[in-house]
């Protein structure tokens, strides 16, 4: 792969980090920053991650990310020390798990990895998948950790399962089309529509969920106007 290709994956690759980390702490942390200023963060930070990715050296990686998320959580969501670590572990744990599964998933992808260095359309299917196994896996940290902390605002089990179950029918299209890309000789369209349709997919997903959470708080906010009334009236 070219160094503009690695570079296109790299910023597609952090872009879609970046967005995973942002849903992750808008629903458990709460900040004393504007919306703005938190996006502003996240962007510059993991765009540095993903320009430092250039060195091609996992440690390098790997640390460049821990302490860009680690700054996000303890600067723009006014998380204590030892909490953001404990969270920037877990995120950057899940983060790598995620990327190694793709090689229990596909074990030819794995054995010949370098055969396929060379393949810009089916590199960034391979990570689009990696990366929406990493927003299912967070969706669900977030979820318990929300219910832990009590946030003014949650998913009952019931939802919870039935926004799984549909992160969970889209990976499995995604994984097919990994699949089908690997057993057979695709001309680039194909493989440029399948990766729109995975985009489109995380799009989707993350969209049904924040209309989960836009109901869950406009429930929450009626509730408290009724108890607000009540004392009135009293």
């Amino acid at each position: 792969m070219d160094s503009i290709h690695y570079l296109i994956v790299s910023i597609f690759t952090y872009a879609l980090e970046a967005l995973v980390l942002i849903h992750y702490c808008e629903h458990i942390f709460s900040s004393h920053h504007s919306f703005r200023q938190r996006i502003c963060g996240v962007l510059i930070l993991y765009t540095i991650s993903s320009l430092c990715s250039g060195f091609q050296n996992m440690f390098i990686n790997v640390s460049v990310f821990f302490i860009s998320t680690y700054i996000v959580i303890h600067m723009l969501y006014n998380v204590r020390i030892k909490p953001a670590f404990l969270h920037t572990s877990i995120i950057t744990l899940v983060m790598i798990v995620t990327e190694l599964v793709i090689f229990a998933v596909f074990p030819d992808y794995g054995i010949h990895i370098q055969s396929y260095v060379n393949e810009f359309d089916f590199k960034l299917l391979i990570y689009v998948l990696s990366k929406f196994m990493y927003f299912c896996v967070m969706f669900a940290i977030s979820h318990f950790e929300g219910k832990k902390i009590k946030t003014s605002f949650f998913l009952n089990n019931r939802q919870f399962l039935l926004l799984l179950g549909i992160l969970a029918i889209f990976c499995f299209i995604i994984t097919a089309f990994v699949n089908i890309t690997v057993s057979f000789q695709l001309k680039p369209f194909v493989y440029r529509l399948m990766f729109a349709c995975s985009i489109s997919m995380i799009l989707v997903a993350l969209l049904i969920i924040e209309i989960y959470y836009l109901i869950q708080r406009q429930e929450q906010e009626k509730q408290e106007l009724k108890m607000q009334l009540m004392v009135e009236k009293e």
